[in-house]
Order: C-alpha cells, then structure tokens, then sequence
C-alpha cells in the first residue's frame, strides 16, 4: 500500500477542506492511502506546542511521519506571498532527515488558497517548493496532453479563418511551427522507446496515455507524428491555395505585382 502524507496549516478551515478533498482523490486511486496531518500554531513556546493534540481536525505531523510516508502533499494559506508561519517552522526542524536523505526521491506536491484573486498563491507554492526541492523530492507540472493539443490547434484554425488575412497568416503559419517542433519531440521519444540502446524509462505523454488507455506509448507517438504531419499538410495547402488566388495586398510578404 502506497501511502501520500498531507502535512497542511490551516487557520479558519479552507485549507483543511483542500486537504481532505486531497485525501479523497488519493483513496479513490487502487493501492494509494492518505494520512492527513496538520502543525501547531507558533507559540511563545517553540520547543513544542502548547497543546500536545488539536482540539479538532488530524493530529499533529512528526518526523516519523514523513519517514513512513511515500509521498508528500504539503498545504498553506497565503501569508503575504509566503507560506504561513507554523508550516515554514515545521519545514525548519526537518534538517535530520535532510541529512540522511529520507525523502530524497519521493514525489511531492503543494497547494494553497487565498480569500483573493491576487492573494500570493503562486509564489506561496514556490516556497512550499523550494524546501522539498532540497530535500531531493520530485515535483513535476502538469504534461501538455493531446486534448490540450487539439483544443489549441482548434483555436488557431477558428482565428485564422474568421480573422484578417494578416493576422490568419501569422496564426497558421505559428501552428505550422508547432506541428513540427511536436513532430520532432514526438519522433525523440518514439526512437528512445523503440532504440535497443536504450534502458532508461521514457517518461513521455505517450508513455501516460499508455497508461490510461492500455495501447502501447509507441502507438501514441506514431498518432501524434501522423497527426502533426497532416495539420502541416493541411496549413501549407490552405497557404498554398490562398497565394495561389488573385493578389491580396494585407498579407505579409505578398509579392507586389508589376505594374
């Protein structure tokens, strides 16, 4: 059983809410248990809280904890920017098992919340990050999927076909680049998951999809190759065919018939 620690400071309840939405998602996935724990509030006294157990909600986090742990979600309100007082002490008292490496390797994630649009929740996550980055835990963003492809790919058609002719060169000519820097990224890891060279696990979108949908991730690098080659195909043959039609003085790098 693979079990994630949530390790969150919460003063009115928001982030607690986060966190036990967190502990759902995690018990929802076969094989995976959250253990959700909180931190005292800094005290006058900061050898130990003032309460050995809350009144309310999870117990407080040890050091035991984030040993026993395989993964770690860590939780704060916005404090100016920064992560909240209590959860930066518990952070601080960590350094033993920095030294021994005790996380080093293990996936982390961090979330954050605010009763504001610009309350600070991005670098708040930045410096829940930086603490478990050295610590050698691993934080990954979130993959640029093939429906997040598409959507894009559509977008850019839509604009380029209801747009002016400037502006509808610009944007197919920039899907036009994607495609082919997708093409190429697509064909590097379709020749490291192919390659008999090559031991290394292939962490790719191909690789997550195969996952997700049980077809192998060479199938999906091959899709999205054919896929990529034929939205290029199909923008040079709508450019083709545009200068091709009688002469349109609004688009970019239009020749200027003779006089």
């Amino acid at each position: 059983m693979t079990e994630v620690l949530i390790v969150y400071y919460s003063r009115h309840g928001a982030t607690a809410a986060l966190a036990r939405h967190a502990a759902r998602g995690i018990e929802g996935v076969a094989g995976c248990t959250a253990t959700l724990r909180t931190v005292p509030p800094v005290s006058a006294e900061n050898e130990r809280p003032v309460k050995a157990v809350p009144d309310s909600g999870a117990p407080y986090a040890t050091l035991d904890d984030l040993r026993r742990a395989d993964g770690l979600l860590l939780g704060s309100p916005t404090r100016f920017g920064n992560m909240a007082a209590p959860l930066k002490y518990f952070l601080d008292g960590t350094s033993a098992i920095w030294l021994d490496g005790t996380l080093s390797g293990k996936p982390a994630a961090v979330f954050s919340s605010s009763t504001t649009l610009h309350g600070g929740q991005e670098s708040t996550l930045l410096t829940m990050a930086l603490p478990l980055i050295h610590h050698g835990m691993l934080l990954t963003g979130i993959p640029f999927t093939v429906v997040a492809g598409v959507l894009i790919s559509a977008t850019l058609f839509l604009i380029a076909k209801f747009a002016s002719a400037r502006v509808a060169t610009f944007f197919m000519s920039f899907l036009a680049v994607q495609c082919v820097l997708n093409a190429l990224v697509d064909l590097k890891g379709l020749f490291q998951m192919s390659s008999p060279f090559s031991s290394q696990i292939v962490h790719t979108d191909a690789a997550n999809m195969a996952n997700a949908t049980g077809l192998p991730a060479i199938f999906w690098a091959g899709f999205w190759i054919i896929l990529a080659v034929g939205i290029l195909w199909f923008v040079m043959r709508l450019y083709v065919a545009g200068r091709d039609k009688s002469f349109q003085p609004d688009l970019p790098f239009e020749e200027v018939p003779p006089v």
